[in-house]
């Protein structure tokens, strides 16, 4: 390849947006990071991702920044620290009383207000402690949440009615939005998440419920919520190979399998 050959395809690449730190006026606090793509079309609809108990928000943006930029996808992903949202998962903290749905509020529509972003509705991800949120939340807020990708949860809020919150959808702190049983549900576990987890929430109950592992959990939510009548577009991936790991899901096809997921086509 020549060099004026060379200088052409770089100048067809577009730049790589660097992702910016963010805080929402007042408090608590809320932070969060935001990447504008740069061919970014008017209307697009974010993606936000929620990280695991590990805070690694600014590691998901890093991870998906790239795909991302390509497709023109706003990127969000909200950092619930430890101090302010320690239970952030269950979206009241049951210890401090903090409400991290509505913190994710505030931050959409501070996105929205800088930077003119369309977001009434977001394809909603979660990893871990993040899949529990991010599940938990388009319970309560399915008016915007367009699709919700939960990856390898430790344990989920089943569509039964008599079970008390947030193991189940009674005494919720917010009504369970009507809209709640037509979001599409995509579940995402690894294959080898059936092996011994020291930070999966276990107990005798519990395991009898749900499973014993996240991917047996997995597959029991994904089926309850078909035998309850929700979302026939829900679906249920197993990641080959895949332990539970964000960076070992990164490497087996989780950032190209989300974005299929959520309706962009066309992904080698």
């Amino acid at each position: 390849m020549t060099a004026l050959a060379l200088v052409s395809r770089a100048a067809a690449v577009p730049p790589r947006p660097r992702p910016r730190f963010l805080r929402v006026p007042g408090q608590p606090e809320r932070e969060y990071y935001l990447l504008l793509p740069t061919n970014l079309r008017p209307g697009a609809e974010p993606l936000v991702l929620v990280h695991g108990i590990s805070r690694n928000a600014p590691e998901l943006v890093l991870r998906f920044a790239e795909l991302a930029n390509r497709l023109g996808v706003p990127l969000i992903a909200p950092l619930f620290r430890r101090e302010s949202f320690g239970q952030y998962q269950q979206v009241i903290d049951p210890r401090g009383g903090q409400r991290s749905d509505l913190a994710l509020l505030d931050i959409l529509d501070d996105a929205s207000s800088r930077f003119g972003l369309s977001a009434r509705q977001v394809a909603l991800f979660g990893f871990s402690g993040g899949a529990q949120f991010a599940h938990r939340f388009a319970l309560l807020h399915a008016d915007r949440v367009r699709t919700c990708v939960p990856v390898s949860a430790g344990w989920y809020t089943m569509p039964d009615p008599e079970l008390a919150w947030p193991l189940g959808l009674a005494q919720s702190p917010l009504p369970i939005h009507p809209r709640a049983q037509s979001i599409p549900f995509h579940v995402i576990v690894g294959q080898r998440e059936r092996d011994d987890d020291d930070a999966l929430r276990r107990n005798p109950a519990l395991d009898a419920l749900q499973g014993e592992n996240r991917r047996a959990r997995a597959r029991n939510w994904h089926r309850a919520l078909r035998k309850a009548g929700w979302s026939r577009a829900s679906s249920l991936t197993v990641l080959p190979r895949t332990r539970h790991n964000f960076s070992c899901a990164h490497r087996n096809g989780l950032i190209e399998t989300v974005f299929r997921l959520i309706g962009h086509q066309g992904i080698e």
